[in-house]
C-alpha cells in the first residue's frame, strides 16, 4: 500500500513537471476565437407539460337485480303467493334505495375529488406556462446580450473589446496548474491592448520529482528538483504564459481591434532578505500584430524570442 501510494505520487509529480513545458504548445492546437453560438442558450424548456396526476375515478354502486321469490304448491294453496311477492318487491325497493344512497355518496365524493384535481391541474398548467415564458424570455434576453456584445466588439467599443479579451483568457485552460488573475485595458485610438498578468509565484511552482517508499521504516521520502531546475522552470513558464497570452489575444481578435499588445507580468514572492512578500513586474513586452504573427511559436527558443521582442 505504501509503495502504491509512492508510485502514484511520483506519477502525479512527473505529470505536473512535464506539463510545465507544454503550456505554449497546448494553445497552438486550439482555435482561440470565441464561439459565440456556444455562449448562447438554444436549449428547450425541459419541464414536462403534462399534468402527471390521473383524474379521479367515478366509483358506482353495484346495480341490484330483482330476484323473484320461490312459490311452492302449498303457497298457492294457502294463499301465500302474493304475500311472498310483495315481501320480495319491498326488499328489492329497499336495496334499490340503499344503492341509490350509496351511489349519491360516491357522486358527491367524485365531484369533490374532481374539483380538487381540476384546480391542481389548472394551477400546474398556469405555473408551467409562466415558467416556460420566463425561461424563453430569459433565454432571449441573454442571447440578445451576446448579439449586442458581438456587435459592440465588431465596432471596437472599448468596454466590449476588454470583455471579449477577458473571455478569451478566461477560456484558456492551464489544467489547474495555476490560478489566473488578469487585468485588461484598451486604448482604442492606438488599438493597444494592455494586459497585467499575475504570474505564478516561484514559491508555489511544483518541485516534487519523485517519491520513494522506504519499506524498512514505512516512511515516504520525497525528492525535489534542484534550485537551478526550479529557476529554469519558472523562467520557462513565465515566457510561455507571456507568448501564449499574446498569441491567444491576437488569434481571437477576428474584428481587427488589436494592433499591439502590451504584456506586463507580475510575480509575488518572498524576499529572502526581509522575509516579506514582494510584488513586482518581472517581464514586460510591447509587440505588434504583424511582427508577432511572423513568428513560428512551435519552433522558437522561448527566452531568445522574448528578448528579441
Amino acid at each position: 500500500s505504501g509503495k502504491d501510494s509512492a508510485d502514484q505520487m511520483t506519477i502525479e509529480a512527473e505529470t505536473k513537471l512535464a506539463s510545465l513545458s507544454g503550456i505554449l504548445a497546448h494553445t497552438l492546437k486550439i482555435d482561440d476565437r470565441v464561439n459565440w453560438d456556444s455562449i448562447k442558450d438554444f436549449s428547450l424548456f425541459s419541464k414536462p407539460s403534462n399534468f402527471a396526476e390521473l383524474a379521479p375515478f367515478r366509483q358506482r354502486a353495484d346495480k341490484p337485480f330483482f330476484k323473484p321469490p320461490t312459490i311452492t304448491f302449498w303457497d298457492k294453496v294457502f294463499g301465500r303467493r302474493n304475500k311472498k311477492l310483495m315481501a320480495a318487491t319491498m326488499e328489492f325497493e329497499r336495496i334499490q334505495a340503499s344503492r341509490q344512497q350509496t351511489d349519491n355518496m360516491y357522486e358527491n365524493v367524485y365531484r369533490e375529488q374532481l374539483a380538487d384535481w381540476t384546480y391542481r391541474k389548472e394551477q400546474f398548467e398556469k405555473s408551467y406556462l409562466e415558467e416556460r415564458n420566463q425561461f424563453e424570455l430569459d433565454q432571449a434576453v441573454n442571447n440578445a446580450k451576446v448579439d449586442a456584445l458581438v456587435k459592440a466588439v465588431s465596432t471596437g467599443e472599448p468596454s466590449a473589446v476588454i470583455e471579449h479579451a477577458s473571455m478569451v483568457l478566461e477560456n484558456s485552460s492551464y489544467n489547474e496548474l495555476f490560478e489566473k488573475s488578469i487585468e485588461i485595458d484598451y486604448v482604442q485610438a492606438e488599438k493597444i491592448l494592455l494586459v497585467e498578468y499575475e504570474l505564478p509565484s516561484p514559491d508555489h511552482m511544483p518541485t516534487l520529482k519523485f517519491v520513494r517508499f522506504v519499506q524498512s521504516t514505512g516512511e515516504i521520502k520525497e525528492t525535489h528538483i534542484s534550485e537551478r531546475e526550479q529557476t529554469t522552470n519558472f523562467d520557462s513558464v513565465c515566457y510561455q504564459i507571456c507568448l501564449r497570452t499574446i498569441h491567444e489575444l491576437l488569434e481571437a481578435d477576428e474584428f481587427g481591434n488589436v494592433e499591439q499588445v502590451l504584456f506586463n507580468g507580475y510575480a509575488t514572492y518572498v524576499d529572502n532578505t526581509t522575509g516579506r512578500d514582494v510584488r513586482s513586474c518581472i517581464m514586460s513586452v510591447l509587440v505588434g500584430r504583424s511582427e508577432f504573427q511572423a513568428i513560428d511559436l512551435s519552433r522558437i527558443d522561448l527566452k531568445a524570442c522574448f528578448k528579441k521582442l
